[in-house]
């Protein structure tokens, strides 16, 4: 699990008692991966993988690869999360939930999310840039399942650099 300086710990609430009991008790055991269908994609597809801290120019640099690669699908968990709160689907209720309270969204969830949206383009063969996902061991091997990564960038951005950017917005 990843902490982030501005998460609150020590929270006890419903939603973040939900998860460490389910975790606990192994009720979260439905696997996406077991009901998706795995394609062999084209040669020519690609996966790749922008990683970094929150507010540190993951979206940036992704747009810059898109203007150069357009065969690539742009998926930003960030922004998968907001959509789906916004529209208040299942998934974006019990995010928010989690979100509300300080919480870090569990991996389950953030794997479903992310395979919903990609796994169109995975079974036709398509490119991926991932961005932002995985954060956490249990994503990585959740991916892995899926996709060979082809490329991986890692945004290591200092902290105040990140502070500094985000209080110019």
């Amino acid at each position: 699990m990843i902490t982030l300086p501005f998460v609150r710990r020590n929270v006890t609430s419903s939603c973040c008692q939900r998860f460490k009991s389910a975790t606990n008790m192994n009720m979260m055991s439905r696997s996406f991966m077991s009901t998706m269908s795995l394609s062999h994609p084209e040669e020519d597809s690609h996966f790749l993988l922008i990683l970094g801290k929150p507010g540190g120019g993951k979206g940036t640099i992704s747009g810059k690869i898109l203007k150069d690669f357009t065969k690539f699908h742009h998926v930003s968990t960030g922004d998968l999360l907001r959509q789906h709160v916004r529209e208040q689907t299942k998934i974006g209720k019990e995010a928010k939930c989690y979100m509300d309270e300080g919480c870090l969204v569990p991996d389950k969830l953030m794997i479903d999310l992310v395979m919903d949206d990609a796994s169109p383009y995975i079974d036709e063969g398509k490119s991926l840039l991932l961005d932002g996902f995985p954060r956490t061991s249990e994503q990585a091997v959740a991916l892995d399942k899926i996709v060979d990564v082809d490329l991986v960038i890692n945004l290591d951005i200092p902290t105040e650099t990140i502070v500094e950017r985000i209080a110019d917005r």
